[in-house]
């Protein structure tokens, strides 16, 4: 066998065993590049009106001692106070504790009013993270991911070398209005060349983030910090160590500190953040170690200063979510993820139409089970989205908040991990429930008219959530600048939206 016909194989064989999956991971992964906007608009209570911060990291401390005493909670331990910085702060200070039994809790403290929140109103963001990172099993649905990843660029370099010698043909070669076969070839091709870059880049990054704790390298272990400070337990005020962090290095950007032992004797506070210039670099990865007593400064952690290979690992997460330079970043990465996505899902319909061809050459209407099952996963999965989307936007609105009362109200909090042994989510169980019944009556339909219905209710659906979205933020700092999270929103359902429509004109004008 030649070396281009095994590749072929490879690249086939790999993408048939692993499309529906991948295709999983794709389409959430695109929408995860918006994760913290989405997250921001979820939750708008929190960002209603364009906040001051009038309190100071150690005013949002005593708001959140104060709550905790008039609600007589024993027992935690303050381990980090996040500062509101951006969108990926949702604009407020959070307050990590480690509660009885070592379970973290993460509560939330409004920079204007100082009211303390023990959970988000909504946290669907996540949800949607949960499923791309981990289809929905935790850390064991993380490893299956990783070996995804693995197996995702092992088919990209098979089928580079299979198409080596048609590379340049492939950069302009797209015949839409063909037989569907030649037009699914020529999509799955076209998108696959001029993604390249970007699918080896998601590929690899990916296959390394799922992996790591099997691995058991991770970019923020490197170089423990296990310095002890030498005072007795009364830390100096969290400003004036921040004060001292800026001394030391002007430039630096402080997103929150790490407290070791809050109140102990030896406690150390450890300011982390990051530099200007270094985007490419996990958030965070900047570290400035102090004594919590006396403010002496004890070490300095700085990734950019480790060699390349605590570097290239400090860029995994940033190159995989695409959230180092927005917005021109996140609108790339979601435009390059959708190509992803659509060259995943072609290459499972160019292997239905040439098992169709096989099994029925003379007969151009007939249909294989295969057909079915692609219109039930990947439709049945994007219905699922849209649907669980949309009853998540009504049940934010006041209006009609009281009718998701008996499903939970749609807060997507609780567990999300199917292996856990804890009780799952009644919001993770309505999905699959959408998901089993959407596909299962797609399954039914004719292929060619199902994903008719599919495109038409995805483009719908997506129309209908810019307004149930957006209504709840009108006239906040929200929707007044254009590069704000409302705007981006809108923009990206209309592009869905006019993706599926113009997907469904070519799709009903198929032979």
């Amino acid at each position: 066998m030649s070396t281009q016909r095994k590749a072929y194989a490879i690249h086939s064989w790999t993408g048939l065993l692993t499309g529906w999956l991948l295709f999983v991971i794709c389409l959430t992964g695109t929408l995860v590049v918006y994760k913290f906007p989405l997250k921001a608009l979820s939750n708008p209570e929190l960002v209603r009106v364009e906040g001051r911060d009038n309190l100071g990291p150690d005013g949002a401390l005593a708001a959140f001692d104060r709550a905790m005493a008039q609600q007589a909670t024993t027992g935690i331990r303050v381990n980090v106070v996040a500062f509101p910085q951006d969108i990926y702060s949702i604009h407020q200070y959070s307050v990590v504790v480690e509660k009885p039994g070592g379970k973290e809790q993460r509560f939330w403290v409004h920079p204007e009013t100082g009211a303390v929140r023990p959970e988000l109103e909504s946290d669907f963001a996540d949800f949607i993270q949960r499923l791309h990172a981990g289809l929905f099993m935790g850390g064991k649905g993380r490893w299956i991911v990783g070996a995804l990843g693995v197996t995702m660029f092992v088919s990209i370099v098979a089928g580079l070398v299979f198409h080596w010698r048609q590379i340049r043909r492939d950069l302009f070669h797209l015949r839409l209005g063909s037989h569907r076969r030649k037009a699914w070839a020529d999509l799955h091709k076209f998108g696959s060349v001029w993604g390249l870059p970007f699918h080896i880049i998601i590929a690899l990054t990916g296959a390394w983030l799922g992996l790591e704790s099997l691995i058991g390298i991770r970019a923020s272990s490197a170089n423990p910090i296990e310095i002890q400070g030498e005072g007795p337990g009364k830390p100096l005020p969290i400003a004036e160590i921040l004060r001292r962090a800026t001394d030391l290095r002007p430039d630096f950007r402080p997103s929150h500190i790490n407290m070791t032992n809050r109140g102990v004797a030896g406690s150390t506070i450890r300011v982390q953040g990051d530099l200007p210039g270094y985007r490419l670099v996990q958030r965070g990865q900047t570290m400035l170690v102090f004594d919590a007593d006396s403010g002496r400064h004890l070490q300095t952690v700085d990734r950019t200063d480790q060699g390349a290979g605590r570097r290239v690992l400090a860029m995994m997460r940033p190159l995989h979510y695409g959230y180092f330079a927005p917005p021109v970043g996140e609108l790339l990465y979601l435009l390059f993820g959708f190509v992803c996505t659509a060259v995943t899902a072609s290459g499972m319909f160019i292997w239905a139409e040439r098992e169709r061809r096989k099994r029925h050459p003379k007969d151009p209407q007939a249909v294989i089970g295969m057909e079915r099952a692609n219109a039930a996963v990947m439709g049945g999965l994007l219905l699922a989205l849209t649907g669980i989307a949309v009853l998540h936007a009504l049940a934010r609105l006041p209006a009609t908040a009281d009718l998701f009362v008996p499903l939970g109200g749609l807060h997507f909090l609780a567990s999300q991990d199917l292996l856990s042994g804890r009780v799952i989510a009644s919001e993770l169980w309505l999905f699959l429930a959408l998901w089993l019944a959407g596909g299962l009556l797609l399954a039914r339909a004719d292929p060619l008219t199902a994903w008719q219905r599919i495109l038409l209710l995805t483009g719908a659906g997506a129309v209908l959530l810019v307004p149930l979205t957006l209504a709840s933020v009108a006239g906040t700092e929200m929707t007044l600048s254009a590069l704000a999270a409302g705007p981006g929103y809108g923009l990206i359902c209309a592009g869905i939206a006019l993706s599926a429509l113009l997907s469904h004109r070519r799709v009903s004008g198929k032979t």
